[in-house]
């Protein structure tokens, strides 16, 4: 038998939308208006001394694509960017696919929790590289300390 969930509804909040907003703005100011404006310029013939511009639509990327050298840098960086997304990609897509949880590439892995608080399920390999990386930070001295502690 189908047992029924009550299902939460909360009220309508515009705190997402103040703490997304500053993000949104950055984005839209420092990426995507110049951009635009470099897609725009790039349609404009323009005088020696920027006094007039006469629209062309796409007569540059004509004159553009009759170049051998700018198609022969093209066809270099398409060679090597291709193979770099399409090997690390599915290697991390696999990653993530082979993990033992479904969000473990997404969710950081707590690396400075103690012993007392670390549960019994825990490998001894992830214990082993906590106890490296609590030594580590003490080594350096971002405890506050700067002493090395005692080896085990």
């Amino acid at each position: 038998m189908l047992k029924k969930v009550k299902k939460v509804h909360f009220g309508p909040s515009y705190l997402p939308y103040l703490l997304v907003s500053p993000q949104i703005l950055i984005t839209l100011v420092c990426f995507i208006w110049p951009a635009g404006h470099a897609l725009y310029q790039s349609l404009l013939i323009v005088d020696a001394f920027s006094l007039s511009a006469e629209f062309v639509w796409l007569e540059n990327f004509e004159v553009l694509c009759k170049y051998e050298h700018y198609l022969g840098t093209s066809k270099r960086t398409v060679f090597l960017s291709v193979p770099v997304s399409g090997i690390s990609n599915p290697a991390s897509f696999y990653r993530c696919i082979s993990s033992q949880t479904r969000y473990t590439c997404l969710i950081p892995k707590p690396t400075n929790v103690s012993t007392e608080s670390a549960t019994k399920k825990q490998k001894p390999v992830q214990k082993n590289n906590q106890e490296h990386h609590h030594y580590g930070i003490h080594r350096f001295g971002r405890c506050g300390t700067g002493l090395r502690p005692a080896r085990p």
